[in-house]
């Protein structure tokens, strides 16, 4: 299953922990993965520490180009900031599941699942 993941599904560890045994072909936008590696950055790890941790759960970060900002802009509507947009236009523009454990703010906007939800379903 195809999936795409922003960053804060990466502070799950029961949801690292299952994308480490599973086989779901697993997305980062390249602004989700500017965000997390800042913030890893800031924490003392290192950027081939996090790009091997991504690499083992079978994540690919993904660009974001005029595709995801035109979905970005569609998307605007629904007055997120626009780093916000990333993971939602990502998966909208790859026509593709979000999972995020901010799910609530943008369930009306798109196809979204928690993290939780979606180990629960996908058992």
């Amino acid at each position: 299953m195809k999936i795409v993941i922003d960053e804060s599904a990466l502070f799950d560890k029961d949801f690292c922990q299952y994308l480490l045994q599973g086989e779901e072909e697993c997305y980062l936008s390249a602004l989700s993965y500017l965000e997390y590696l800042s913030w890893q950055l800031n924490n003392g790890n290192t950027p081939t520490m996090v790009d091997v941790f991504l690499s083992e759960m079978n994540i690919e970060v993904v660009p974001f180009g005029k595709k995801e900002v035109k979905e970005a802009i569609k998307l605007a509507s629904s007055q997120k900031k626009p780093m916000d947009l990333a993971g939602l236009a990502t998966a909208s523009s790859q026509d593709v599941m979000l999972i995020s454990n901010l799910e609530k703010e943008y369930s009306d906007i798109i196809l979204v699942e928690s993290t939780r939800q979606f180990m629960e379903n996908n058992k």
